[in-house]
């Protein structure tokens, strides 16, 4: 694991407090030339997602393009696209004393375990301390992080399309994201930390609307965005609608979720609760020694753990996994629950609703 003396200046990049905006403005407050061009291209390279497939395949070489143009703004000296000792390499770049690899992909499908640990392999016979950048615009399959975050070491950081829109569109730069990174990396164990969760403890919430500049009372930690759009729903039907102390993060792979939930817990106020929702997968008493274990000497948190799956709540647990409900089915069984009957029949479900209670103290309870 890389220590935190390896992450000068990134102290302030998860604390509370916004950081400085990095990139330039000219006279009216606009983003200067350089940052303008880089923004106009990656929004045609985005736009190519309704291309054809020819469009595609061209677009991944012009998207490492676009990163070495990105990096060489930031002056982090970037090298091109590489083949030593018969492998290939995208690039590279140097930052505060270290050398990282760079991977990006921009497929249509989250990544599986294998084409990551492809790219782990060419870093693990580097040079000792070199670090991987992995960019998927795609994102990844939550068995590919969990797969990582088992490994015995940590020598590689995963990238998503939200980060890099992030460093283009702010309010932070491709370095600013790449330290708040490296210090949830080298504190607690998180190598896939979101754009999300970096909002959420930058500023105690994760979207951008006026009411959500307090910190969380509540915060939900789980596996996936399916979960987490499941979750929601949920909470909408208990709390209502845009309760401004909710919010719900995910880890992007069950073993994940204590990491993110440790790191959440050192950058919110102490009196934050947080509330962990990790599927069974069949074995409650482990998942919940895993969680439990991992949290210790934390306080102010809860352990819920559905069994089998979470989607046991809404009566499709026994779909195996790989066969999962698509989302919008997910969604219109979590709207149409029976919630009162579901709190009497499963336990787990009951023990989430009455974590709720710190905040139906205050609003009631809302569609049970």
């Amino acid at each position: 694991m890389m220590p935190a003396c390896c992450v000068p200046g990134a102290a302030g990049h998860l604390r509370r407090g916004r950081p400085q905006q990095s990139f330039a403005l000219d006279t009216q407050g606009r983003r200067s030339m350089p940052e303008r061009d880089l923004q106009s291209e990656y929004e045609t390279l985005a736009a190519l997602d309704a291309g054809t497939s020819d469009d595609k395949r061209l677009r991944g070489h012009r998207f490492e393009k676009f990163l070495n143009r990105l990096l060489a703004h930031e002056k982090l000296q970037p090298r091109t696209r590489y083949r030593p000792s018969g492998e290939e390499i995208d690039g590279s770049f140097y930052l505060d004393g270290r050398f990282f690899l760079l991977e990006a992909k921009w497929h249509e499908k989250p990544l599986p375990a294998s084409t990551i640990y492809a790219f782990r392999g060419k870093i693990d016979g580097k040079l000792l301390g070199t670090l991987g950048i992995f960019i998927s615009m795609s994102g990844y399959s939550t068995e590919a992080v969990d797969a990582l975050t088992l490994g015995k070491a940590l020598n590689l950081l995963l990238f998503d399309r939200d980060d890099v829109q992030e460093s283009i569109r702010g309010p932070a730069s491709f370095t600013e994201v790449l330290h708040a990174k490296l210090r949830a990396a080298a504190e607690e164990g998180v190598i896939y930390l979101t754009s999300a969760a970096r909002a959420l403890g930058r500023s105690g919430s994760v979207d951008e609307s006026p009411a959500a500049h307090a910190a969380p009372a509540t915060v939900i930690v789980c596996e996936g965005r399916m979960d987490e759009v499941v979750l929601r729903t949920l909470a909408e039907r208990v709390v209502g609608p845009g309760h401004e102390t909710l919010r719900i993060v995910s880890a992007m792979g069950k073993f994940s979720i204590p990491h993110l939930a440790r790191n959440l817990h050192d950058m919110l106020p102490p009196e934050t609760h947080l509330i962990l929702v990790a599927d069974s997968d069949g074995d409650v008493t482990s998942t919940r020694e895993m969680l439990s274990g991992a949290m210790a000497g934390t306080t102010n948190y809860r352990i819920v753990v559905p069994h089998p799956r979470l989607e046991a709540w809404l009566g499709l647990g026994d779909r195996p996994r790989r066969g999962r409900p698509d989302m919008s089915r997910l969604v219109t069984a979590a709207r149409s629950i029976d919630i009162e009957t579901l709190r009497r029949s499963d336990p787990s479900f009951d023990e989430l609703y009455r974590a709720f209670s710190i905040l139906t103290s205050t609003r009631g309870k809302h569609g049970v």
